[in-house]
């Protein structure tokens, strides 16, 4: 990530501490450091994206960093509901896990540059031997990590590009790690719905949830590594062969800036949407989270148990479908 104010660093590392604190914590109090969390990451990235934008950053980055100000904003107000109501909702629960865990990881990493610089050189060597695998590159070399426009990359000498921290995919991987780790996972999750694909679900049925979660990660975790190991070798061919240059300059951008931002981001984010899926397959308690922070404007609706929420009786996927009587995921919060 780009040079920023130190400010912001002390910003981003104490919010995910309240995060954390909110995450762990038994009593009703732990609504106000989940609250003042995802305030604070959300100001964290509207003050990112306002950089991104005075950086001539590409519009992708802007509006994912810009969107999550009102997504973090969004949740810290239905903290201070459950607050209010001294109740907990297992889907913001899990949010509150995913954006610690992921957030812990990924920005240690971003802000230690040796560990930094270690996963770029890796990247940067994998995605060269890749290129030289099919014959394309066979005398360019990774030269030394160091400071690039502000950031720490590793160029391929020869290729005219520099692999940083956003070439490597771990925005992606701690993603996936964090929102697997923090779902609470039960027995038999199929059991609460109506109608299910006993022959699809029979193998993961007989896994343990533990072995569900591990066998989720090896599924998306690799898969992601291994895609953008291709993104970067394809992105930097389509770069040295001017593929895209004339499609580049219908839209006032370059060639390189065509086949990173269309061609690079939206495949890899497709993968990551088909990845998400496979993933709800083998979890499905993943989704019932999701579904959870998606049925958030619903909340308190009369009928709809104490938050107006789905939980448990979502649609996982093509084999499953969800019965008619709905009950929410909101329970009292405890003082143990």
């Amino acid at each position: 990530m780009a040079a920023a104010p130190l400010w912001l660093d002390v910003l981003i590392f104490a919010s995910l501490g309240l995060l954390g604190i909110g995450y762990l914590l038994k009593p009703n109090l732990r609504h106000l450091f989940r609250l003042a969390g995802f305030a604070g990451v959300g100001w964290f990235w509207g003050v990112r994206a306002w950089i991104y934008i005075e950086q001539g950053s590409d519009a992708v980055n802007i509006a994912f960093t810009g969107l999550a100000l009102p997504f973090f904003l969004y949740l810290a107000y239905h903290e201070w509901i459950s607050f209010s109501k001294n109740e907990d909702l297992d889907s913001l629960r899990w949010a509150t896990g995913v954006t610690f865990l992921a957030g812990l990881l990924y920005f240690s990493v971003d802000r230690v540059e040796a560990v930094a610089s270690g996963l770029i050189l890796v990247v940067a060597y994998q995605s060269l031997w890749l290129m030289q695998l099919f014959g394309y590159g066979s005398a360019w070399f990774v030269g030394p990590v160091g400071p690039i426009d502000g950031q720490l990359g590793a160029p391929i000498v020869g290729s005219g590009v520099t692999i940083i921290l956003a070439c490597t995919s771990f925005e992606a991987i701690v993603i996936f790690l964090g929102a697997v780790y923090a779902t609470q996972m039960r027995s038999d999750p199929w059991a609460d719905y109506a109608r299910v694909n006993q022959k699809k679900i029979a193998r993961l049925r007989k896994l343990s949830p533990q072995r569900r979660k591990l066998l989720g990660l090896l599924y998306t975790v690799p898969v992601i590594w291994i895609l953008n190991l291709f993104r970067n070798a394809g992105v930097i061919y389509f770069f040295n062969e001017h593929t895209f240059d004339v499609q580049g300059a219908a839209l006032g951008m370059s060639g390189f800036e065509f086949s990173h931002v269309f061609l690079g981001k939206g495949l890899s984010f497709v993968a990551l949407v088909i990845l998400a899926f496979v993933l709800f397959r083998t979890c499905p308690e993943l989704l019932d989270n999701i579904n959870g922070l998606m049925d958030l404007p619903r909340r308190g609706e009369k009928g709809k148990g104490g938050s107006g929420l789905v939980s448990a009786k979502h649609t996982p996927g093509p084999e499953a479908v969800a019965p008619k009587a709905v009950k929410g995921d909101a329970h009292p919060a405890t003082n143990e």
